[in-house]
């Protein structure tokens, strides 16, 4: 019994194909909006969305190094509510503690008086952990997320 085509949304634009079509649109789209596509289920059909951790991960392994700053730049032009640099800046402290990213330098800032800029690049053993990449909070706090998603 052949299965029904599913429908992927990425960034509003919907695409009704099978599995094996569905492989090649995510590596076409992936050269189109960049790093960090994932899969996930939505409420109707399944999705593809930009993964904040998953990204920071693709785009480590293409630069090797980076300050979070100049990552963020980049990656609100990916995704469409990026969020704050706040929100990104505790992604690279919990991409830290997890030891997913390292820190590996650093340099004075350009600015009088601003703090100096700190470089990070990737663990290589770890880069292959999909999950700790994708949801590195519920990895952390395993408890309390339970508690508040169950």
């Amino acid at each position: 019994m052949p299965r029904k085509p599913q429908t992927y949304i990425l960034k509003d634009v919907e695409r009704e194909t099978d599995a094996a079509a569905m492989k090649e649109y995510v590596r076409t789209m992936s050269k189109k909006i960049g790093l960090g596509l994932i899969e996930v289920p939505g409420r109707f059909r399944p999705r593809i969305m930009v993964s904040t951790g998953m990204w920071i991960r693709d785009y480590l392994r293409g630069t090797v190094e980076d300050y979070p700053y100049h990552m963020w730049m980049l990656f609100k032009e990916t995704k469409r509510r990026p969020g704050s640099y706040q929100n990104f800046r505790n992604y690279i402290y919990w991409l830290l503690k997890l030891n997913l990213i390292k820190f590996v330098r650093e340099e004075p800032s350009r600015t009088p008086h601003f703090e100096p800029r700190r470089y990070y690049t990737y663990v290589p053993a770890n880069v292959e952990k999909v999950e700790l990449w994708r949801n590195p909070i519920r990895s952390l706090y395993a408890k309390s997320w339970e508690k508040h998603h169950s």
